[in-house]
Protein backbone atom coordinates (compact mmCIF):
# COMPACT_ATOMS: atom_id res chain seq x y z
CA UNK A 1 0.00 0.00 0.00
CA UNK A 2 1.52 3.35 -0.92
CA UNK A 3 -0.40 6.95 0.52
CA UNK A 4 -0.13 10.05 0.00
CA UNK A 5 -1.16 12.24 3.70
CA UNK A 6 -1.48 15.86 1.93
CA UNK A 7 -3.81 17.38 4.69
CA UNK A 8 -2.67 20.81 5.92
CA UNK A 9 -0.59 21.67 8.32
CA UNK A 10 -2.04 21.36 11.96
CA UNK A 11 -4.56 18.73 10.92
CA UNK A 12 -2.70 15.92 12.06
CA UNK A 13 -0.74 13.78 9.20
CA UNK A 14 1.97 12.68 12.15
CA UNK A 15 -0.87 11.22 14.61
CA UNK A 16 -2.81 9.53 11.00
CA UNK A 17 0.51 7.78 9.68
CA UNK A 18 0.32 6.17 13.81
CA UNK A 19 -2.86 6.00 13.65
CA UNK A 20 -2.09 3.28 10.73
CA UNK A 21 0.73 1.52 12.54
CA UNK A 22 -1.44 1.34 15.55
CA UNK A 23 -4.23 -0.44 13.35
CA UNK A 24 -1.24 -3.14 12.10
CA UNK A 25 -1.69 -6.10 13.40
CA UNK A 26 1.46 -8.21 13.89
CA UNK A 27 3.66 -4.92 13.53
CA UNK A 28 7.52 -5.42 14.24
CA UNK A 29 9.05 -2.88 12.44
CA UNK A 30 8.77 0.58 11.33
CA UNK A 31 11.13 3.37 9.72
CA UNK A 32 10.34 6.62 9.86
CA UNK A 33 11.93 8.92 7.45
CA UNK A 34 11.64 12.88 8.40
CA UNK A 35 13.68 16.12 8.73
CA UNK A 36 16.21 16.48 11.01
CA UNK A 37 14.57 19.15 12.62
CA UNK A 38 11.71 16.85 13.76
CA UNK A 39 12.97 13.23 14.43
CA UNK A 40 13.05 14.45 18.22
CA UNK A 41 9.47 15.09 18.16
CA UNK A 42 8.35 12.52 16.21
CA UNK A 43 10.15 9.82 19.00
CA UNK A 44 7.72 12.01 21.57
CA UNK A 45 4.62 11.75 19.27
CA UNK A 46 5.17 8.03 18.89
CA UNK A 47 5.69 7.13 22.74
CA UNK A 48 2.52 9.49 23.58
CA UNK A 49 -0.04 7.69 20.70
CA UNK A 50 1.45 4.10 19.66
CA UNK A 51 -0.67 1.09 21.19
CA UNK A 52 2.25 -0.80 20.59
CA UNK A 53 4.20 -0.21 24.03
CA UNK A 54 6.67 -3.45 23.43
CA UNK A 55 8.11 -2.27 20.63
CA UNK A 56 11.04 0.12 21.26
CA UNK A 57 12.03 3.17 19.35
CA UNK A 58 14.73 5.25 18.83
CA UNK A 59 16.98 7.54 15.84
CA UNK A 60 19.97 7.56 14.24
CA UNK A 61 22.83 9.97 15.03
CA UNK A 62 25.53 10.28 12.69
CA UNK A 63 26.87 6.85 11.96
CA UNK A 64 25.02 5.75 15.08
CA UNK A 65 22.43 3.34 14.48
CA UNK A 66 20.17 2.06 17.77
CA UNK A 67 18.35 -0.76 15.58
CA UNK A 68 15.17 0.14 17.81
CA UNK A 69 11.84 -2.08 16.34
CA UNK A 70 10.56 1.76 15.34
CA UNK A 71 13.81 3.79 13.80
CA UNK A 72 13.77 7.28 12.59
CA UNK A 73 16.59 8.42 10.86
CA UNK A 74 16.74 12.35 8.85
CA UNK A 75 16.98 12.09 5.50
CA UNK A 76 20.40 14.04 5.46
CA UNK A 77 22.40 10.34 6.83
CA UNK A 78 20.34 7.87 4.94
CA UNK A 79 23.16 7.23 2.88
CA UNK A 80 25.38 5.74 6.11
CA UNK A 81 22.66 3.33 6.95
CA UNK A 82 21.45 2.35 3.85
CA UNK A 83 22.49 -1.47 3.74
CA UNK A 84 21.04 -1.70 7.28
CA UNK A 85 18.12 -0.41 6.08
CA UNK A 86 17.73 -3.04 3.10
CA UNK A 87 18.79 -5.48 5.41
CA UNK A 88 15.59 -5.06 7.13
CA UNK A 89 12.20 -6.59 6.70
CA UNK A 90 10.05 -3.18 7.13
CA UNK A 91 5.96 -3.07 8.09
CA UNK A 92 5.69 0.55 7.53
CA UNK A 93 8.19 3.24 5.57
CA UNK A 94 6.99 6.69 6.91
CA UNK A 95 8.32 9.48 4.95
CA UNK A 96 7.53 12.74 6.30
CA UNK A 97 7.83 16.13 3.94
CA UNK A 98 8.05 13.74 1.52
CA UNK A 99 8.84 16.81 -0.87
CA UNK A 100 11.98 16.43 -0.05
CA UNK A 101 11.86 13.73 -2.26
CA UNK A 102 10.93 16.09 -5.58
CA UNK A 103 14.24 15.64 -7.63
CA UNK A 104 14.38 12.56 -8.96
CA UNK A 105 18.35 13.34 -9.81
CA UNK A 106 18.87 13.55 -6.16
CA UNK A 107 20.92 10.80 -4.22
CA UNK A 108 18.59 10.96 -1.11
CA UNK A 109 16.15 10.34 -3.56
CA UNK A 110 17.57 7.72 -5.11
CA UNK A 111 18.94 5.77 -2.07
CA UNK A 112 15.22 6.05 -1.03
CA UNK A 113 12.75 5.53 -3.76
CA UNK A 114 15.48 4.01 -5.77
CA UNK A 115 17.60 5.06 -9.25
CA UNK A 116 20.16 4.75 -11.11
CA UNK A 117 22.90 7.56 -10.24
CA UNK A 118 25.35 9.31 -12.86
CA UNK A 119 28.12 6.55 -12.94
CA UNK A 120 25.09 3.91 -13.98
CA UNK A 121 24.82 2.47 -10.28
CA UNK A 122 21.02 0.91 -9.73
CA UNK A 123 19.80 1.39 -6.32
CA UNK A 124 16.79 -0.28 -5.04
CA UNK A 125 14.24 1.35 -3.15
CA UNK A 126 13.48 0.57 0.66
CA UNK A 127 11.28 -1.98 0.93
CA UNK A 128 8.49 -1.99 3.35
CA UNK A 129 4.65 -3.71 3.02
CA UNK A 130 3.35 -0.24 3.62
CA UNK A 131 4.85 3.50 2.37
CA UNK A 132 2.79 6.50 3.65
CA UNK A 133 3.99 9.55 2.12
CA UNK A 134 3.25 12.68 4.18
CA UNK A 135 3.10 16.25 2.64
CA UNK A 136 1.15 19.60 3.39
CA UNK A 137 2.35 21.03 -0.16
CA UNK A 138 1.69 18.36 -2.44
CA UNK A 139 -0.17 20.28 -5.24
CA UNK A 140 2.76 23.02 -6.23
CA UNK A 141 2.64 25.57 -9.30
CA UNK A 142 5.68 23.03 -10.60
CA UNK A 143 3.95 19.42 -11.10
CA UNK A 144 7.20 18.11 -11.92
CA UNK A 145 7.59 18.04 -8.50
CA UNK A 146 4.84 15.30 -7.47
CA UNK A 147 6.68 13.17 -10.27
CA UNK A 148 8.60 10.60 -7.93
CA UNK A 149 5.70 10.53 -5.43
CA UNK A 150 3.35 9.23 -8.78
CA UNK A 151 5.89 7.32 -10.00
CA UNK A 152 6.26 5.48 -6.35
CA UNK A 153 2.32 5.79 -5.03
CA UNK A 154 0.72 5.23 -8.65
CA UNK A 155 2.94 2.96 -11.12
CA UNK A 156 0.70 1.82 -13.15
CA UNK A 157 -1.44 5.05 -13.66
CA UNK A 158 0.16 8.52 -13.56
CA UNK A 159 3.94 7.61 -12.68
CA UNK A 160 3.90 4.75 -15.55
CA UNK A 161 5.74 7.57 -18.31
CA UNK A 162 7.47 10.10 -17.50
CA UNK A 163 6.45 11.42 -20.70
CA UNK A 164 3.19 11.36 -20.61
CA UNK A 165 3.06 13.14 -17.12
CA UNK A 166 5.34 15.88 -18.32
CA UNK A 167 3.20 16.83 -21.42
CA UNK A 168 0.26 16.23 -19.95
CA UNK A 169 0.46 18.43 -17.00
CA UNK A 170 3.62 19.90 -16.80
CA UNK A 171 3.19 21.90 -20.34
CA UNK A 172 5.91 20.24 -21.32
CA UNK A 173 7.87 22.40 -24.39
CA UNK A 174 11.28 22.81 -26.13
CA UNK A 175 13.39 24.99 -24.09
CA UNK A 176 16.60 25.42 -26.65
CA UNK A 177 18.54 23.72 -24.77
CA UNK A 178 16.16 20.30 -23.54
CA UNK A 179 12.99 19.98 -22.66
CA UNK A 180 11.43 22.35 -20.67
CA UNK A 181 8.49 21.06 -17.63
CA UNK A 182 8.46 23.83 -14.86
CA UNK A 183 5.24 24.40 -16.79
CA UNK A 184 1.69 23.66 -15.18
CA UNK A 185 -1.47 22.40 -17.35
CA UNK A 186 -4.67 19.80 -16.53
CA UNK A 187 -4.46 20.56 -12.65
CA UNK A 188 -7.95 20.55 -11.76
CA UNK A 189 -7.42 16.69 -13.68
CA UNK A 190 -3.95 15.73 -12.37
CA UNK A 191 -5.61 16.59 -8.27
CA UNK A 192 -8.76 14.41 -9.12
CA UNK A 193 -6.36 11.19 -10.47
CA UNK A 194 -4.47 11.62 -6.70
CA UNK A 195 -7.29 12.05 -4.94
CA UNK A 196 -9.00 8.71 -6.37
CA UNK A 197 -6.16 6.94 -6.70
CA UNK A 198 -3.84 7.55 -3.38
CA UNK A 199 -3.97 11.29 -2.07
CA UNK A 200 -5.81 12.44 0.77
CA UNK A 201 -5.97 16.11 1.71
CA UNK A 202 -7.95 17.98 4.26
CA UNK A 203 -7.80 21.17 5.21
CA UNK A 204 -8.44 22.46 8.77
CA UNK A 205 -11.72 23.80 7.83
CA UNK A 206 -13.06 20.45 6.79
CA UNK A 207 -12.35 18.70 10.56
CA UNK A 208 -12.40 21.96 12.49
CA UNK A 209 -14.63 20.26 15.14
CA UNK A 210 -12.40 17.14 15.82
CA UNK A 211 -9.75 18.88 16.68
CA UNK A 212 -9.21 20.57 19.76
CA UNK A 213 -7.97 23.66 20.30
CA UNK A 214 -4.44 23.64 21.16
CA UNK A 215 -3.64 26.20 24.17
CA UNK A 216 -1.33 28.47 23.67
CA UNK A 217 1.83 29.57 26.07
CA UNK A 218 3.76 32.78 25.66
CA UNK A 219 6.67 34.26 27.56
CA UNK A 220 6.15 37.54 29.50
CA UNK A 221 9.17 39.44 31.10
CA UNK A 222 9.50 40.42 34.66
CA UNK A 223 7.46 43.86 36.05
CA UNK A 224 8.36 46.54 33.82
CA UNK A 225 7.35 46.15 30.35
CA UNK A 226 4.37 44.80 30.08
CA UNK A 227 3.06 48.51 29.10
CA UNK A 228 5.53 48.11 26.14
CA UNK A 229 4.13 44.92 24.91
CA UNK A 230 0.55 45.89 25.28
CA UNK A 231 1.53 48.87 23.11
CA UNK A 232 3.40 46.99 20.61
CA UNK A 233 -0.06 45.01 20.38
CA UNK A 234 -2.25 47.47 20.25
CA UNK A 235 -0.33 49.17 17.09
CA UNK A 236 -1.11 45.96 15.04
CA UNK A 237 -5.34 45.68 15.98
CA UNK A 238 -6.18 49.37 16.90
CA UNK A 239 -7.63 47.73 20.48
CA UNK A 240 -5.39 47.24 23.54
CA UNK A 241 -4.87 43.50 23.75
CA UNK A 242 -4.01 41.72 27.01
CA UNK A 243 -2.16 38.53 28.18
CA UNK A 244 -5.35 36.78 28.61
CA UNK A 245 -6.32 36.78 24.82
CA UNK A 246 -5.31 34.89 22.31
CA UNK A 247 -3.99 36.58 19.38
CA UNK A 248 -2.49 35.95 16.03
CA UNK A 249 0.90 34.64 16.15
CA UNK A 250 2.10 38.03 14.19
CA UNK A 251 1.48 40.05 17.61
CA UNK A 252 3.86 37.56 19.57
CA UNK A 253 6.67 37.70 16.69
CA UNK A 254 6.87 41.59 17.55
CA UNK A 255 6.64 40.96 20.93
CA UNK A 256 9.65 38.41 20.29
CA UNK A 257 11.55 40.62 18.39
CA UNK A 258 11.22 43.54 20.22
CA UNK A 259 10.84 43.27 23.86
CA UNK A 260 11.80 39.82 24.80
CA UNK A 261 15.41 39.63 23.93
CA UNK A 262 16.17 42.61 26.08
CA UNK A 263 15.22 41.00 29.76
CA UNK A 264 17.33 38.34 31.07
CA UNK A 265 14.78 36.86 33.32
CA UNK A 266 11.09 35.88 32.00
CA UNK A 267 8.15 33.96 33.70
CA UNK A 268 5.87 31.93 31.90
CA UNK A 269 2.12 32.61 31.48
CA UNK A 270 -0.23 30.05 30.35
CA UNK A 271 -3.27 32.27 27.94
CA UNK A 272 -6.46 31.63 27.90
CA UNK A 273 -7.29 29.71 25.25
CA UNK A 274 -10.13 30.75 22.14
CA UNK A 275 -9.91 29.17 19.23
CA UNK A 276 -9.38 31.48 16.11
CA UNK A 277 -12.01 32.05 13.40
CA UNK A 278 -11.13 33.32 10.02
CA UNK A 279 -8.41 34.66 11.45
CA UNK A 280 -10.28 36.80 14.19
CA UNK A 281 -10.68 35.71 17.68
CA UNK A 282 -13.48 34.10 18.44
Amino acid sequence: MQVLIADEMGVGKTLQAIGVANMTKGLKRVLIIPPATVKVNWKREWEKWSTHPNLTVGYCEGDHNPQTDVLICNYDIVNRHIDYFHAVDWDILILDESHYLKNDKSGRTKFILGGKDRGGRKHKPIAAKRRLFLSATPITVRPIDLWTTCQACDPEGLGKSWWNFVHRYCDAKDGGFGLDTSGASNLEELQFKMRSKFMIRRSRRDVFGEIDPKPQRVFLPNTGLEKEIDAGAQSFYGARVTRNEVVESRAWKWMAGHALPRVATVRICVVIEKPLKSGRIA
